[in-house]
């Protein structure tokens, strides 16, 4: 997708001890499909929490604020959460220097489990009053050569910045806390460094289900979230009246290309689509779907929208689409 921002996301889960308890214990029971169907259209590049503290931090990116927060949501009855949009070190450095740098930083290592015999660490950086600019350039004019030997033993795996707060994170495995602290020092005169052990959700799963009474817990949380989850399957039939054949035409292409089926067949939820032509009048084109559920489908459409590929459909229809949802009767 275009026009997708980055964001950084900063959580700790509310203090009262029966809340922590169900956040913890629900987060601890997801596995990476149920992390696929409650994102949406938002694309997790990685998280990380301090489960000492119950708070943590994640990088994502989505095409619209709304997306980010309708993700989020799920959240906030158990957590504050702190959204900020942010760049990286490639985009602070164009946007300094006014001109592409010399040289381009990779995140492909970005998601990846700290190296042998190392730790995950999240660094929180902030200028000190009165030093930003002079923070800005002494980074903008890095040597990439000088970039790479800053970190010392730390292997930077992401950074990230907010220049109207002067401010940025980064994640990195390091072999020691002294390794990163040596890190920080190299900037002590310029800005503040928090440091932050992490784990990944990989490890902070495995920690939380190795608690005592983890598997009764989460049983009984589940059992009693039923009631709230909306059921399946979902059935659900659109018809589209064209107003001439190659609008139609138009949209048949649109299905077949990359943004079209192959996106709804791969959402989380979808188990079927089909797709019919009236014989009766062919400027009438008819999609059958199924879904897991309906807010499966209700998540799907709002991607849709948010991309424009809905509205741009509706200008091909001389009378709006008429959408139905099915329920299906045991007969």
């Amino acid at each position: 997708m275009s026009n997708m921002t980055t964001f950084f996301c900063e959580w700790t889960i509310l203090p009262e001890h029966s809340t922590r308890d169900t956040c913890l214990t629900v987060f601890g029971g997801m596995n990476p499909e149920d992390d696929k169907q409650q994102l949406g259209s938002v694309e997790l590049l990685d998280r990380w929490s301090c489960v000492g503290e119950a708070k943590g931090f994640c990088i994502a990116k989505a095409q619209s604020v709304t997306s980010m927060q309708r993700w989020l949501n799920a959240w906030v009855s158990m957590a504050d959460i702190k959204v900020v949009p942010c760049i990286d070190d490639n985009q602070h450095r164009e946007l300094i220097l006014g001109k592409a740098p010399e040289y381009t930083v990779l995140y492909d290592a970005l998601g990846n489990d700290a190296k042998e015999g190392e730790s995950l660490y999240v660094v929180k950086y902030q200028f000190k009053d009165g030093c930003r600019d002079v923070g800005f350039e002494a980074f903008a004019n890095m040597t990439e050569e000088q970039d790479k030997a800053d970190p010392g033993k730390c292997t930077p795996y992401g950074r990230w910045h907010v220049p109207s707060q002067g401010c940025g994170y980064a994640i990195a495995s390091a072999p020691s806390g002294f390794d990163m602290y040596r890190w920080a020092f190299n900037w002590n005169s310029l800005c503040d460094c928090f440091i932050f052990p992490v784990t990944n959700d990989r490890e902070t799963r495995e920690i939380i289900r190795q608690s005592m009474g983890f598997a009764v817990k989460h049983a009984r949380i589940m059992e009693h979230m039923k009631q709230f989850v909306d059921s399946g399957p979902c059935f659900v039939t659109a018809k589209f009246t064209f107003k001439d054949q190659e609008l139609k035409h138009k949209f048949l292409d649109i299905l077949k290309g990359e943004d079209g089926l192959v996106v709804t067949r791969a959402w989380p939820g979808c188990q079927s689509i089909e797709c019919f032509e009236s014989q009766e009048n062919n400027l009438e084109f008819s999609i059958r779907q199924k879904w897991d559920k309906e807010s499966d489908h209700d998540s799907y459409m709002t991607m849709r929208k948010e991309t424009g590929l809905f509205d741009s459909v509706m200008e091909m229809l001389s009378s709006p689409l008429e959408v139905t949802h099915l329920k299906c009767l045991d007969c």
